[in-house]
């Protein structure tokens, strides 16, 4: 066989090459293309026959699973029966990128719910891209690798372009010379960007473990994932601190750890502020006492101003009022998209202080509910 090498141009021009792509790995024809990682050579997962050769010319035993190759995120949702939160909040954040997960697989593959996610993408044969009760996700970044996966109109696995036991290759050059005369085409567009391994993570439930270290770090993983809400009132003495209470025991709910574990075990962090508060002060007698009949706590609250910074590390603001929203888009124009009311149907919530044990009470119900409401939408 003829083994073919072609340059990847940017914009038009590269239409043509990914169609023609698209077709041999339509066909049941092995391709060689190109990640941000290192070079891969890809079969579709659709067609038998295109496996055996896949395991062939890597000198793999049938033992040993293949990695699906996606080319858009949402197509993980056809290969396993519920996408775990964890893992959507990995695909936010890395896809396409240099991340394997691999998750739990179906106890059945159902070809339904297959095409109720896949659409007229072909159904994989279920013991190539399924092993041990697990599925290998990844989803390539590079824009010819993208678009090849999106067109071909078939399920595809792929690994690392070489032999067994040899180097993976970091470009063209290096594929060619392991799989000369073993694929028909090999796609150039440069040497990877990373010129490292994909890192692999196995995600069970909402736990997750480091497989592999490779392009992104542990650390750098457990950065990405962490999850902050903040509250805002204006002293930060009574409606934002019973917000962050609230919240925090309804998301440890959700999760079913202590409200202590919410930031080791789930990267989650709960805080609140004020626009005008002076730093370092207790939450209001009222406001401890409500925290205190539902569940919650303020008893180690103490006040922190608004900032800029405060914004900038928020994944989501919360206002009791538009003045406070006013206030968060004066210091921080650009937070506008994760800036919210706390109440979902947009009605300010009022302050208490100072009005009264019945004014708190009204007001702190007002609050539960909404951050119910709130915490809900953002673990859906």
């Amino acid at each position: 066989m003829e083994t073919r090498v072609v340059k990847c141009p940017q914009g038009a021009d590269l239409q043509s090459i990914v169609r023609e792509a698209a077709e041999l790995l339509r066909a049941g024809q092995l391709l060689v293309f190109p990640t941000e990682t290192v070079y891969g050579v890809a079969a579709s997962a659709a067609g038998r026959e295109s496996i055996e050769r896949l395991r062939e010319v890597k000198g793999r035993s049938e033992g040993k699973p293949f990695t699906v190759h996606l080319g858009d995120p949402t197509g993980a949702e056809g290969y396993v029966d519920q996408v775990p939160r964890i893992a959507r909040r990995f695909m936010q954040k890395t896809w396409p990128g240099p991340l394997t997960l691999i998750l739990d697989a179906p106890q059945v593959f159902d070809p339904e719910v297959w095409r109720r996610h896949c659409g007229g993408l072909l159904p994989p044969i279920p013991e190539f891209v399924y092993h041990e009760g697990t599925v290998g996700l990844r989803c390539p970044a590079t824009d010819v690798t993208h678009e090849v996966l999106r067109q071909c109109g078939v399920p595809v696995v792929a690994s690392s372009a070489n032999r067994a036991g040899r180097p993976p290759p970091l470009d063209a050059a290096a594929a060619l010379a392991e799989l000369r005369g073993l694929v028909p085409l090999v796609l150039d567009a440069g040497p990877a960007r990373h010129a490292a391994p994909s890192t692999i993570v196995r995600v069970e439930g909402e736990q997750w473990t480091v497989i592999r270290e490779g392009v992104l770090s542990e650390r750098y993983l457990r950065k990405i994932l962490s999850r902050t809400i903040l509250f805002l009132c204006t002293g930060n003495t009574c409606r934002s601190p019973m917000a962050e209470a609230f919240a925090k025991v309804e998301a440890a709910r959700r999760l079913g750890c202590a409200v202590e574990e919410l930031e080791a075990r789930h990267g989650i962090v709960i805080a609140s502020a004020g626009v005008f508060a002076p730093p370092g002060r207790d939450a209001s007698d009222e406001a401890r006492a409500e925290a205190t009949s539902r569940g919650a706590s303020l008893e180690e609250h103490r006040t922190r101003p608004l900032s800029a910074e405060r914004i900038h590390e928020a994944d989501a603001v919360f206002c009791m009022t538009r003045t406070h929203r006013d206030a968060v888009l004066a210091l921080a124009p650009e937070a506008g998209a994760k800036t919210f009311l706390l109440d979902p149907d947009g009605r300010d919530i009022e302050d208490p202080l100072g009005r009264g044990p019945e004014v708190y009470r009204r007001c702190a119900e007002q609050i539960e509910t909404a951050v119910r409401k709130r915490i809900e939408e953002i673990f859906t």
